[in-house]
């Protein structure tokens, strides 16, 4: 091939690299701009309502909330206008919906009474409170006296509606160190190894060599930090709680602790996956290794979709599996953009031919445009 033919593949190839880049920023961020807005277990009905005149006492207070919540992070606490708490303490969450909750009162007096209350989401495991209130009337069906609505609780569901912005801080920073580490791994095994095939031994070697060595480098960086966001953020969730709620307890008991716990374990395990490569010299150990860490970054990634919005409601199962397979999808763009990087630096090195090095990399970027159009489809 002639000098200007090579110019011209190389000038497609940073052309399809600066396209890739620029539909990975949009696949990575879309998700995140549209989880910003996600609804939590907010209060939609009561019984007896916001703001409700009633003849009768109710002998339960029921609370209907948009999603299912944490039995055990949830508390009602009924109080009278002079703030003493009235209710029998006995909170429960219908185990037939868990999205219902209720509290016992005794046969109430007249007069002006306050809910207010605080949940956590199964789902997601965001907190969410909010207060409203009621009137019990005389027995002739008037009101009560000095029985006045406050008019910041009535007509006001709840507050807290978003997480705060250290929770997106950190669930965006694990996510992006996460999926940059697995997507890295799924490079060497789809693309690397596969584009340089038609080398000759110690070349392939050297190639196979170079991107285990990316890899192992990396994923000691973004590991830990996907580790130590993902722990300040259940550490941060804990710690918000209204109801006196441990860690263990939390990582144990509670479906998001749990969730997130797993995650935890599951990077560390892909770190460990990571130290194979650096420390063995027998090929099958390395690629165990690699293995290993693509595995267990892969299901850290899962635990995401299980906390999210996409796991709750009908068709549950379909929408988790979507999103999961989106997070993947954006994990290989991301991983492969990381590692192109670091080729394109290694093969000016390596490779006096340059007739084999460009070969090399068309082979690279013809593998990386079927993991890119998979990953667009996808």
């Amino acid at each position: 091939m002639t000098d200007v033919g090579w110019r011209g593949s190389l000038m497609r190839m940073r052309s399809l690299y600066a396209l890739a880049a620029a539909v990975a920023a949009l696949a990575l961020f879309a998700p995140f701009a549209t989880r910003t807005a996600e609804a939590h277990a907010v209060l939609v009905s009561s019984n007896p309502e916001n703001g409700a005149q009633e003849q009768r006492p109710p002998f339960r207070i029921v609370l209907n909330f948009s999603e299912p919540v944490e039995p055990r992070l949830t508390d009602i606490t009924v109080t009278d206008k002079d703030g003493g708490e009235v209710d029998n303490g006995d909170v429960e969450v219908d185990p037939a919906d868990a999205r219902i909750a209720s509290v016992g009162v005794p046969t109430l007096d007249p007069g002006l009474y306050t809910v207010t209350f605080s949940n956590v989401s199964t789902v997601d495991g965001h907190p969410w409170n909010g207060v409203f209130q009621f009137i019990i009337l005389n027995p002739d069906g008037s009101v009560p006296e000095g029985a006045e609505f406050d008019p910041d609780a009535v007509g006001s569901s709840g507050t807290g509606a978003l997480p705060e912005n250290i929770d997106a801080a950190l669930k965006w920073i694990s996510m992006l160190a996460l999926a940059t580490a697995a997507g890295a791994a799924f490079f060497v095994f789809a693309v690397l190894r596969p584009a340089a095939s038609f080398l000759e031994r110690r070349d392939y070697d050297e190639a196979a060599a170079a991107g285990e060595r990316w890899v192992v480098n990396a994923t000691h960086v973004l590991l830990p930090v996907s580790f130590i966001a993902g722990s300040l953020l259940l550490l941060v969730s804990v710690n918000r709680f209204e109801t006196p709620v441990g860690l263990w307890e939390y990582v144990t008991d509670v479906q998001v602790g749990r969730y997130r716990g797993i995650q935890l374990a599951l990077v560390a395990v892909a770190l460990a996956g990571a130290d194979l490569p650096f420390l063995a010299s027998a090929p099958r150990v390395k690629q165990a290794g690699l293995l290993l860490l693509l595995a267990a970054s892969a299901g850290a990634l899962l635990m995401f979709s299980l906390v999210s919005h996409s796991a709750v409601g009908g068709g549950r199962y379909w929408a988790t599996l979507s999103d999961y397979l989106h997070l993947l999808a954006s994990s290989a763009w991301l991983g492969a953009l990381a590692m192109l990087i670091p080729l394109m630096l290694w093969l000016r090195r390596h490779f006096e031919d340059d007739a084999r090095r460009y070969l090399y990399l068309a082979n690279v970027f013809d593998r990386f445009s079927i993991v890119a159009t998979i990953s667009v489809v996808t």
